[in-house]
């Protein structure tokens, strides 16, 4: 059991936090006048933000869409995913140029059920190797006979198993060797979604040339457990485009522009159908542990995070206050989002509810402090924001800046304590002129990317949850800093962590195969 963390020191270091913030008051208060203003003020990176009072949030009328500007992904209703929509098709159109990289790790519903004796798998765990080498490479999927640029959204690890979902199949890899175990052949629509966890071995994926189907998926054995096609009301091409999926115990959930679904995982027996007159509609759906829904009722413009049955009814509700819209579920248990009030584009607030619904702790997020890489792809998408279970942590990557001795650019990981709202650290890289980000909760501790740099090659380095002091935990190899520079670069890459081996995965595929630079990339 972990010791509980030191206090923090009285002078915060230089581009570090600020005092603690005071306890935050609750939501049921009468307002108090006047509610502080969210956000702060941009600040240079060799002064502390400035903390206040956690406040309620203003009274603000529902955002308006701002005329010629881009509304932020995940704004709420029916505008934040036809916006969305159009800035995953942008972020395609931009694949071409240099990329910004970014990586993820997904949550618990993601990592492997270890072996359960139904394959006769052996334990895939391996022990730690300070030095890695790439152990196997895929190259790009065949692109001559697509219409255009592709997003191929969906990684899942299942016991020996790396599996994708890609424009025309979703294969499983495995994770030591790259030999293909199976693959089932199916043709995805570019904007075709899929469910980023799996449940007890199970994934849905949504295909078809408009994307209208929707398939779930043994993964242990590599076939189709049922298929359905999603309801349609317009029958145009475009109606399911903008589709959220999730999966969470033995039900999978659909949402899309006016409508919602909820399946049996097992049979594909459909569990509840969204009211085609309710005002108050099932946004999206986010799985794991626990599925929960965004509520948006399009009548007053509020938005409600509520806990699903599995027979779809909810089991609690936090109201979201007015002013404010979810512009991202970090996790589902425990349930953290980032939210954004008044009339700015980035997150304003963090909030953790508990087990029932309620207000945990509230995190105020200065303006220009993070860097949340938080894509168009859906509520339940940020490759940066790491959600720490055990630890009861929340970790940050911010923003890049200046270093106050060699003058090179470097970024730190902020440490939040999720029971009380306060921060407790601020990790800085290992090497100077390094960039890094929060991969993955492994063996009780933090694991981090240090970016590759111009001299060096990648590093995973291994962060104490209670003091933040960071220590080089796998060197990436010299011998494949090419191939790591190309991909981790590239536009639509992301990271992941899996029993001792990282992957970094490419997703997002050109017509131009010049510019494709690979598929997986695998150190160990």
């Amino acid at each position: 059991m972990s010791q509980p963390p030191p206090p923090p020191p009285s002078e915060p270091p230089s581009g570090g936090f600020g005092p603690p913030q005071d306890p935050p008051p609750s939501y049921g208060h009468p307002p108090s006048p006047p509610p502080p203003s969210y956000g702060h003020p941009r600040q240079p990176y060799g002064q502390p933000p400035v903390y206040g009072q956690y406040g309620e949030y203003g009274e603000h009328p529902t955002r308006p869409m701002a005329g010629g500007g881009a509304q932020p992904a995940g704004g709420g209703g029916r505008g934040r995913k036809l916006l969305a929509i159009v800035a995953a098709v942008v972020a395609v159109l931009l694949a071409a140029g240099g990329g910004v990289w970014f990586l993820t790790e997904d949550d618990g519903g993601t990592e492997a059920a270890k072996g359960d004796g139904k394959t006769g798998r052996d334990d895939h765990r391996r022990e730690h190797k300070k030095r890695f080498g790439v152990i196997w490479e895929d190259g790009p999927p065949d692109m001559s006979e697509r219409q255009g640029n592709e997003t191929a959204r969906g990684t899942w690890f299942f016991e020996d198993m790396l599996v994708r979902a890609l424009p025309e199949s979703v294969t499983a890899y495995h994770v030591d060797t790259g030999k293909e175990i199976w693959s089932l052949d199916l043709v995805r629509g570019d904007s075709c979604a899929a469910a980023p966890h799996q449940s007890g071995g199970r994934i849905v994926v949504q295909w078809g040339g408009m994307c209208e189907k929707i398939m779930a998926i043994d993964l242990a054995r590599g076939k189709e457990l049922w298929r359905e096609d999603l309801p349609a009301e317009r029958g145009e091409t475009d109606e399911f485009t903008g589709t959220e999926m999730a999966v969470s115990g033995d039900v999978a959930a659909v949402s899309w522009i006016g409508d919602a679904i909820g399946y049996d995982l097992s049979t594909g027996r459909v569990r509840w159908r969204m009211e085609d007159a309710a005002d108050c509609r099932d946004d999206s759906y986010i799985g794991g542990k626990r599925l929960v829904a965004l509520v948006t009722c399009f009548s007053t413009g509020r938005q409600s995070i509520q806990a699903v049955k599995p027979d779809g009814e909810k089991a609690w509700e936090w109201k979201v206050p007015l002013g404010a819209d979810v512009r991202t579920v970090f996790s589902s248990d425990p349930v953290v989002l980032g939210l954004m009030a008044g009339e700015g584009s980035d997150y304003t607030d963090i909030v953790a509810l508990d087990d029932k619904g309620r207000t945990r702790s509230k995190i105020r997020v200065p303006e220009g402090r993070f860097d949340f890489l938080c894509g168009a792809s859906g509520v339940a998408h940020c490759d940066n924001v790491l959600v720490d279970e055990e630890h009861d942590a929340l970790y940050l990557q911010t923003m890049t800046h200046q270093g106050s001795g060699s003058g090179m650019s470097h970024n730190e990981i902020a440490a939040y304590d999720l029971s009380t709202g306060k921060a407790k650290w601020l990790s800085k890289p290992t090497g100077e002129g390094r960039q890094v980000s929060p991969l993955a909760s492994y063996d009780g501790r933090l694991l981090a990317y240090e970016r590759i740099s111009y001299d060096k090659a990648g590093l995973i380095t291994s962060v104490d949850p209670d003091t933040g002091e960071a220590a080089p935990y796998a060197r990436l190899p010299e011998a494949g800093a090419e191939q790591e520079n190309e991909l981790a670069l590239s536009d639509g890459s992301t990271m992941h962590w899996y029993e001792g081996r990282f992957f970094v995965v490419a997703n997002r595929f050109s017509t131009d195969e010049s510019l494709n630079k690979g598929h997986v990339l695998a150190f160990g």
